[in-house]
C-alpha cells in the first residue's frame, strides 16, 4: 500500500509527515467519492460515515500538530480509518460497475496477456499464446532502447509489436520509467545528483511515447498503458 501527501509549498518549518500522509490520503479518498458520486454511484450509509469519521479524525490530528508525537499517533489513525474507506469504496464501485456493465451487455469482455520480456525472441509457439491470450505487453526498458547515451535501438519492440498484430493481439508497452536498476541505462549514473539534466533525459525518453498516445487517443485507439 502506498500513501502520499497532497501538494505541498515550500515553507522554512518542517512538515510532519504523518500528518501530511494523513492529509494526502484523505484527500484523494474525497475527491475519488465525489468523482464516482458524479457519474452516478451509490453510496451505502455506512461507508458515508466512514468517509467522515476519517475527515474529523484528520482535523483533530491537525489541531495537535503541536505536539509532533501526538499529532503523528493521531495521524495514523486516520490512515487506518481511510484505508478501509478507500477499500470500500473501491469494493462498492466495482460492484455496481459490473452490474451496470452485466445489464446491458450479457458477457463481459475479458483481457488476458503476458508480458512478452525483453528477449529478441518470442519463444511461445504463436498458437499455443493465441490461445491462452488476447492481448500481449512489450516491455520498453531504458537500459535496453539506449543503452548508450544518444543511441536508439527500437529493434526488438518493433519486432515484438509486428508479431503481436501478426497474431491479432492487443498491444500495451511500458511502463515508461520504472525507476529500478533492472531498467534505468548504466549511463545515467553519470549524472547522479544533476536534476536539471536528469529531467532533460526523462523527458527526453518519455516525449514520443506521449505524443503516439495522445495521437491515438485522438483516433480512438490508445494504447493500454
Amino acid at each position: 500500500m502506498m500513501f502520499s501527501t497532497a501538494s505541498l509549498m515550500e515553507q522554512e518549518t518542517p512538515y510532519l509527515l504523518p500528518l501530511e500522509l494523513a492529509r494526502g490520503t484523505v484527500s484523494q479518498l474525497a475527491d475519488q467519492l465525489f468523482e464516482w458520486k458524479s457519474i452516478g454511484l451509490v453510496v451505502p450509509d455506512g461507508l458515508s460515515e466512514l468517509v467522515s469519521e476519517s475527515i474529523r479524525q484528520l482535523a483533530g490530528a491537525a489541531m495537535a500538530q503541536d505536539d509532533p508525537a501526538a499529532a503523528s499517533v493521531l495521524a495514523e489513525k486516520v490512515l487506518h480509518t481511510a484505508a478501509q474507506a478507500a477499500n470500500q469504496l473501491a469494493k462498492v464501485y466495482a460492484e455496481q460497475a459490473l452490474a451496470f456493465g452485466g445489464a446491458r451487455r450479457a458477457s463481459l469482455r475479458v483481457i488476458l496477456g503476458a508480458d512478452l520480456g525483453t528477449g529478441s525472441s518470442i519463444i511461445t509457439p504463436p498458437g499455443i499464446f493465441s490461445r491462452l491470450s488476447t492481448a500481449a505487453n512489450v516491455p520498453v526498458r531504458w537500459r535496453d532502447v539506449e543503452a548508450v547515451e544518444g543511441r536508439y535501438d527500437w529493434s526488438v519492440p518493433d519486432k515484438q509489436i509486428e508479431w503481436c498484430r501478426a497474431h491479432d493481439l492487443l498491444v500495451s508497452a511500458g511502463p515508461l520509467l520504472p525507476f529500478d536498476a533492472h531498467a534505468l541505462p548504466d549511463w545515467l549514473a553519470l549524472w547522479e545528483g544533476d536534476m536539471d539534466n536528469l529531467l532533460v533525459f526523462f523527458t527526453d525518453h518519455s516525449a514520443p511515447w506521449w505524443s503516439v498516445i495522445a495521437a491515438r487517443s485522438i483516433c480512438g485507439n490508445a494504447p493500454a498503458r
